[in-house]
């Protein structure tokens, strides 16, 4: 199994901005409805067991995806490794070029993706966390 480490930088939240920008970013239908009707959403759904249950078990068949989907790409490169070594040639004798680099290059390309997605995840996250504390000072 291959390991793949991935450093991500946060930066610190400033919460009255990021409330503003949330505030900025809520559809007029949202803005429409009263503070409390939207806490009370979100915390009918937030509270809701078959919900957590649901997003519980598709964030573990997504880090079970992920894994697998790093798994593969690893035996593919062992596999094209292994290739690469019998030094194949063309029906008109000329060298096929060596397989398991261009791979690699797939699966690092692959593993920024992955990485930008963490990160937009952890983004995505901070923003939800803020809507939630800006529509709890509409009620405090």
């Amino acid at each position: 199994m291959t390991t793949v480490a991935v450093n991500v930088q946060v930066e610190p939240v400033n919460l009255t901005k990021l409330a503003a920008e949330v505030a900025a970013q809520l559809s007029d239908a949202v803005k429409k409805t009263s503070p409390e009707e939207v806490v009370r959403a979100f915390t009918s759904s937030f509270d809701n067991p078959e919900i957590w249950s649901q997003f519980e078990g598709e964030i573990k068949d997504m880090a079970k995806t992920t894994r697998q989907v790093r798994e593969k790409f690893a035996d593919v490169s062992n596999i094209l490794g292994e290739f690469d070594t019998h030094h194949y040639k063309k029906k008109d004798g000329s060298e096929i070029g060596a397989l398991k680099p261009v791979w690699d290059g797939y699966h690092n390309q692959y593993k920024e993706i992955l990485a930008r997605s963490m990160t937009e995840a952890k983004s995505l996250k901070l923003l939800c966390d803020g809507a939630v504390l800006l529509f709890s000072f509409y009620i405090a």
